[in-house]
């Protein structure tokens, strides 16, 4: 199966599970263990607390407090790979991580930076977790087409 066709897929499947609305760490969590399935899951979280390790998460644009947008992150040895529903470069929109990243050997690639998300929607977190399911059924490659 193609890509976008599996992540609009998964997207679909989620969004009938769990709504439109935007969703706390804890329910993103829990949703995201539950369909994953793998020790290689390695949380939510702010993105001045970001996971240094290999395998799959979901990081804030904020680091305390409430949250504002949910990005998700693939990390592959010293790569870090990640997904922005609105297309956005992490350079840019995650400036404490990129730079934390950088400072600790990680290259950091964005995938395809066409946009998903658009206007006031708040579905960004199961977007980036249809990201990474994609990523665990397809391949990083593959996954970065989206």
């Amino acid at each position: 199966m193609e890509p976008n066709e599996l992540f609009r897929k998964y997207k679909t499947v989620l969004i009938r599970q769990v709504g439109r609305r935007a969703l706390y760490d804890t329910t993103l969590d829990s949703i995201a263990q539950a369909v994953l399935k793998t020790k290689l899951w390695q949380g939510v979280h702010g993105q001045s607390d970001a996971v240094f390790r290999a395998g799959y998460q979901i990081i804030n644009t904020t680091s305390k407090g409430p949250g504002e947008h949910w990005v998700a992150l693939f990390i592959k040895g010293k790569t870090v790979f990640a997904y922005d529903t609105f297309g956005r470069a992490s350079r840019s929109l995650l400036k404490g991580f990129y730079a934390k990243a950088k400072a600790k050997g990680y290259v950091v690639k964005d995938s395809d930076y066409d946009q998903e998300q658009r206007g006031d929607s708040e579905v960004c977190g199961i977007l980036a977790l249809s990201w990474l399911l994609v990523v665990q059924k397809l391949g990083i490659k593959k996954a970065l087409e989206i």
